[in-house]
C-alpha cells in the first residue's frame, strides 16, 4: 500500500472505469479521466487534513496498480467506511 501519485492516474482511471469494478461504490457508476483525476487529487488531500482517503494498492514485484483501499467519511452518514476496489484480473 502507498499513497496516489500523479503517475496512477492512468491505473486509476481504468480501475474506476470499469463497471464491474465500481457497481457497488458510492458513485455507483464508472468515472471519465477528469472525475478521477479530481478524486487523486482529493485523495492526496485528505491524508494531510483528516487522515481518511484511499491508497494505492500496488503489487510488489511489478509495481502496478492493482486496485485501491481506504477508509473515508460517509457522505450520508457521517461514519467511517471502507472503500475498496480491485482490478478484476486479480480477482479470485
Amino acid at each position: 500500500l502507498r499513497p496516489f501519485q500523479t503517475g496512477d492516474i492512468d491505473a486509476r482511471t481504468a480501475l474506476l472505469g470499469d463497471p464491474l469494478v465500481v457497481r457497488h461504490s458510492r458513485a455507483g457508476r464508472p468515472l471519465d479521466s477528469r472525475a478521477t483525476e479530481k478524486w487523486v487529487q482529493s485523495a492526496q488531500a485528505s491524508f494531510g487534513t483528516d487522515g481518511t482517503g484511499a491508497l494505492a494498492v500496488v503489487l510488489s514485484p511489478t509495481r502496478l496498480v492493482i486496485g485501491y483501499c481506504g477508509i473515508d467519511i460517509g457522505e450520508d452518514t457521517g461514519v467511517l467506511e471502507l472503500d475498496y476496489g480491485f482490478s478484476p484480473s486479480y480477482w479470485p
